[in-house]
């Protein structure tokens, strides 16, 4: 009886073996799924054109051309607040 339930425990804590080593694998694949997502979304940002540098060298090249006309200003003074 006594070696039953030793052989018993030790079916038992090779169960619990087992699960955590399921555990593990799922982490894993997880983790491994989740950086692959990563690096392809991290590509796709990089590929993109970033057009801030675009635009402001032409806010710059529109405020430079106020600044040097004395009609826009004065249209632009004039023009008085946006309708909300």
């Amino acid at each position: 009886m006594v070696i039953n339930k030793t052989f018993n425990n030790m079916i038992i804590k090779e169960k619990n073996k087992r699960g955590w080593i399921r555990i593990v694998e799922a982490f894993v694949a997880i983790l491994l799924v989740t950086g692959v997502l990563l690096v392809i979304i991290n590509k796709q940002y990089i590929g993109k054109d970033d057009i801030s540098a675009k635009v402001y060298d032409v806010e710059l090249s529109i405020l430079r051309e106020i600044q040097s006309d004395t009609a826009l200003r004065d249209s632009i003074l004039q023009a008085g607040t946006l309708p909300k």
